[in-house]
């Protein structure tokens, strides 16, 4: 703790423990402007840098309209599966989350098993399934894969470094005609130098390209981008880029790098949510942008969604003819995350979409409701014309701090043969441990 700066208690929450494998009471403090995660571990009591900017975290926590921790049960708030079909890739990133391996001699998940998994899914009613890896273009039934899951009635889309979309320009229009709705494109810098650092070569051409062929396919586009300070001027740009191309491009996600699987990187290149949404407003990379626009995801029962707001953050957008413009402008956000907390639980998956609906259109102006049903229309359909564009600002739970609040609210899940893991427990040893902590810990809460 820094001298004569005392500590203001945020919440009290529990954390795995990598050194014990166990898990241990912890704390969310305040110091000055910044806040840590405070670990209460047998071994020696640790504190964890958690964001830079406290006042700008505490906004998003009141905004979070959460319940404490999750108001379902783990297994019920999944909306997206994530399918690893393989551990092989292209690229060797000196930032991998998954610590890839090379593509040959790589391990492939067999089509019927896929379908399996996908099946499960279906029946715990989750809607999207998404493949990822290493690298799922290089698997070489990926077409049979997606059409097999698609005529299971799930949307199924696919995380990709885009370095095949780029250079076989066909390839998008392939798994378009299999049931392909979108694709994820890991999109971190146009500058060929940090695209080596990060990535291990300067493949920027095939980035762009494989935006661009996927776009003239028919299949939705999305941009991930890791941050790091080396490549935290260039959001700027990244937003430019994606948003001359929206709405078919809906998505911007800035996800913060995390030192997790394999990261060469030296420590201090890492940044957090906070830095990422100072830079976009800073930036000016949306007219009008200010830290007001974004929003942690909203509580939604219907959904049985309860994600919470430690998670990330997003502003929204509304394109159509070349132009966007904050949505924040005629609809009146805190209104409609307000009424969408108080939503009661629906069984049917119509009636939900159509509260969501209903809800969108209540809180918006009224000269504007036809433009906002045009844009969450064009959105649903992935229309060219009108639609909805997101800008999210997120961070995953980082292995020096597994917050199972955060954990226990996740709304997506690795689809495995044994069950369902949060994304940030992938690749920890003893997750099946955490889970059911977390577990244990929803249900003492909830009695």
């Amino acid at each position: 703790m820094a001298p004569g700066v005392a500590a203001e208690l945020v919440n009290r929450t529990r954390v795995f423990c990598a050194a014990c494998r166990a898990s241990h009471d912890a704390a969310i403090e305040r110091l000055g402007n910044r806040i840590v995660g405070r670990v209460y571990c047998p071994a020696g009591e640790r504190t964890v840098p958690l964001s830079s900017d406290a006042a700008l975290f505490l906004k998003f926590r009141r905004r979070g309209r959460r319940p404490p921790l999750s108001a379902f049960p783990r297994s019920d708030g999944i909306l997206i599966s994530l399918l690893d079909v393989t551990n092989g890739c292209n690229f060797r990133c000196p930032i991998c989350y998954a610590d890839a391996a090379p593509a040959d001699g790589a391990r492939f998940l067999p089509v019927e098993e896929a379908v399996a998994r996908a099946r499960a899914a279906r029946r715990k009613g989750i809607w999207e399934v998404s493949l990822i890896g290493g690298e799922p273009t290089v698997h070489p039934e990926l077409p049979a894969m997606i059409r097999g899951i698609r005529a299971l009635g799930l949307r199924v889309t696919v995380s990709s470094n885009g370095y095949l979309f780029g250079r076989d320009p066909g390839l998008a229009a392939r798994l378009k005609a299999a049931g392909l709705a979108k694709v994820n494109v890991q999109f971190d810098t146009f500058d060929r130098e940090t695209h080596r650092r990060l990535r291990g070569n300067d493949a920027v051409g095939e980035k762009i390209a494989a935006c661009d062929n996927l776009l003239r396919a028919g299949v939705t586009v999305g941009t991930i981008t890791t941050v790091t300070t080396l490549n935290l001027k260039e959001l700027k740009r990244i937003v430019e880029f994606g948003l001359a191309r929206a709405p078919r491009l809906s998505t911007i996600t800035f996800d913060a790098a995390t030192p997790e699987g394999r990261y060469e990187l030296p420590a201090d290149t890492i940044v957090d949510r906070e830095s990422i949404i100072r830079e976009l407003v800073a930036s000016e990379a949306v007219s009008g942008l200010t830290e007001d626009h974004f929003w942690p995801t909203p509580h939604f029962p219907p959904w049985r969604m309860a994600v919470h707001p430690d998670c990330g953050a997003a502003c929204f957008l509304r394109a159509e003819a070349g132009r966007t413009e904050l949505v924040d402008g005629f609809v009146n956000l805190a209104a409609l995350f307000d009424r969408m907390a108080r939503a009661p639980a629906i069984s049917s998956r119509v009636l939900r979409t159509l509260a969501l609906i209903w809800l969108i259109v209540g809180a918006t102006r009224r000269g504007r409701r036809r433009d906002v049903f045009r844009a969450v229309a064009g959105t649903a359909r992935g229309d060219a014309r009108c639609g909805l564009v997101a800008v999210y600002a997120g961070s995953f739970v980082g292995g020096r701090f597994w917050d199972e609040e955060r954990i226990a609210g996740c709304p997506a899940s690795y689809l495995e043969a044994d069950g369902f893991v949060p994304p940030c427990l992938r690749y920890l040893p003893a997750r099946d441990a955490v889970m059911a902590e977390a577990e244990n810990t929803t249900r003492r809460r909830q009695s």
